[in-house]
């Protein structure tokens, strides 16, 4: 085995750089990232060494293109290996271990499904998502989106840090925390490029909010970039915090947050049903298990990039965007995988969808009212009043349970462009309210009653059996495994007396002056609705 310190050294040696950096520009018109990952880096690193002429032509090249920041490529090209860098990661990370044989990649998938399901109590489509999210970080540097794994649960004790220890020991470079720093957080992802799992997350990001954007940045590579102003002549440098990430608590994350998330939903045990304790499971078989996607992920590297997905007319863009990336390896993997994923995919994000944003469950309830009043138009404080009467819906906890008012429902609505009036109802009533029309355009946009069309919901439960066939035969396996000798290569409730009067941490003043003003002290799940979408690009001083 090579003694390079990287999991596609071998392909690094094998192919022409500079048919590799070739290949990259071209995709760059559709792919601003083609030339950031780590096979095009170092097909690059290896022509700045041995071919600076040749290096400089492509450097212009890429210039020229306008879709990356120099200074960053500069760096990421020209930088030599650090030994101390070396020696950190194979002290945080393990040693990679790289099967000696091809890898069939539907039985690979299909082990990889059965030894979850000892473990973990979750439904078919669940066990299904977290197969491929886990094997998808494999191909973190070959895919365009990284979809974040939202793995929640109704309440506490249903196994969710449990199956953030299963993923992370199948996962590529897997780092589990609980509390980190951003500095450190975003320093973490461009040295080492890791799968992050954070647990209590809820507890986490109200401590961290400043977190959520590095988070939401990460999730295409193109736009995985933040900057920070750093050294002495504070100098707005780029970091890159591409990679996979999970995320790990109780409840509903920020909707942000939860648009570019597969919800990998666990529920509490019967007493029927029992898993084994992945605490007590064999070390082997977890080796075996991350050696084989190890030589999957090194055999199919390029042939995920040509794999074109076609997206599912169930799922909205964004969700067909968190999908893509799992889909392609179900692709990779053939068999019934394909079909699988498109039936998980498509389960999965139908029942999400089901839990509307505020604005959308304002729209829906709003479009409800008309419908069954049979009315066209209807004053502000009759709204209002409509919308707190029901004690089923969450209207009636805002503002520490007297409910929304017309100044509430004003700013939300304003966000669709729906303004209040001067309207008459009768012959002299006359007050500020909204007419049925003015909800035409956001009712056709934001409402979508289209059934999904799916099949039966099968249920996986835990399995008591012990090992099965393929953790039988560990010892055998192991000998076909081939061990790196280095690490990888440094990258550079609803009723309405339940009522809550926290108000989450914002991202910025001017989001936190927004949301207090819009809701006046509401309650928790309310707020978190209303946060704003992606950030963009901060600067912060670190």
């Amino acid at each position: 085995m090579s003694n390079n310190n990287d999991l596609y050294s071998n392909q690094w040696q094998a192919l022409d750089p500079e048919q590799i950096i070739q290949q990259a520009i071209a995709r760059l018109a559709d792919d601003a990232g083609a030339v950031l990952t780590d096979e095009v880096i170092q097909a690059f690193k290896i022509l700045y060494q041995e071919n600076p002429a040749s290096y400089n032509r492509f450097r212009q090249v890429v210039k020229e293109s306008k879709k990356v920041t120099m200074q960053l490529f500069d760096k990421l090209t020209t930088q030599k290996p650090n030994q101390d860098q070396e020696q950190n990661t194979n002290d945080i990370f393990p040693l990679i271990e790289i099967w000696d044989s091809p890898i069939n990649g539907e039985q690979l998938l299909n082990e990889i499904k059965d030894t979850l399901q000892q473990y973990v109590i979750a439904d078919h489509e669940t066990i299904v998502a977290c197969t491929l999210w886990a094997s998808y970080t494999w191909f973190i540097d070959y895919v365009n989106y990284a979809p974040i794994a939202n793995i929640t649960a109704p309440e506490k004790r249903c196994g969710k840090t449990k199956l953030l220890s299963t993923l992370k020991r199948l996962s590529y470079k897997g780092f589990i925390t609980s509390n980190i720093s951003s500095a450190s957080l975003f320093r973490l992802l461009e040295l080492y490029k890791p799968t992050l799992f954070i647990d209590e997350v809820d507890t986490f990001l109200s401590l961290h909010d400043d977190m959520r954007g590095i988070i939401n940045s990460g999730f295409t590579r193109e736009s995985a970039f933040i900057i920070r102003c750093v050294g002495e002549d504070l100098i707005p440098t780029p970091f890159n915090v591409w990679g996979a990430k999970a995320l790990c608590g109780i409840g509903k994350i920020a909707d942000t947050l939860q648009d570019r998330s597969i919800t990998l939903k666990l529920r509490r045990k019967t007493q029927g049903e029992t898993v084994k304790n992945i605490d007590k499971s064999d070390p082997e078989l977890w080796r075996v298990l991350r050696a084989k996607l190890a030589r999957f992920a090194q055999d199919n590297q390029l042939k995920i990039i040509n794999i074109q997905i076609e997206p599912l007319p169930q799922l909205n863009d964004r969700a067909n965007d968190c999908w893509e990336s799992l889909r392609q390896i179900a692709t990779l993997a053939g068999g019934h995988w394909q079909q699988t994923a498109i039936n998980s995919a498509i389960r999965i994000n139908g029942e999400q969808e089901e839990n509307d944003s505020t604005r959308t469950e304002l729209l829906r309830d709003i479009q409800t009212l008309f419908n069954t009043k049979g009315i066209d138009r209807i004053f502000s404080h009759d709204l209002v009043n409509e919308l707190n009467s029901d004690n089923e819906a969450n209207w009636c906890t805002w503002n520490k349970g007297r409910g929304i008012n017309a100044r509430n429902l004003a700013k939300i609505l304003k966000e669709f462009d729906i303004v209040s009036n001067t309207i008459r109802i009768g012959i002299d009533e006359r007050a500020r309210g909204y007419t049925k029309d003015q909800f035409k355009d956001a009712f056709n946009r934001y409402i979508t009653n289209t059934p999904i069309d799916i099949p039966d919901k099968c249920v996986t439960t835990g399995q008591a059996k012990g090992d099965n066939e393929n953790s039988q035969n560990i010892k055998r396996d192991i000998s076909q495994m081939s061990r790196i000798e280095k690490p990888l290569q440094v990258n550079n409730n609803k009723d309405c007396h339940v009522v809550t009067d926290k108000i989450p941490p914002t991202t910025g003043r001017d989001s936190e002056k927004d949301l207090t003003d819009l809701q006046n002290d509401s309650s928790t799940h309310s707020i978190n609705e209303l946060m704003d979408d992606d950030k963009g690009v901060n600067f912060d001083l670190d």
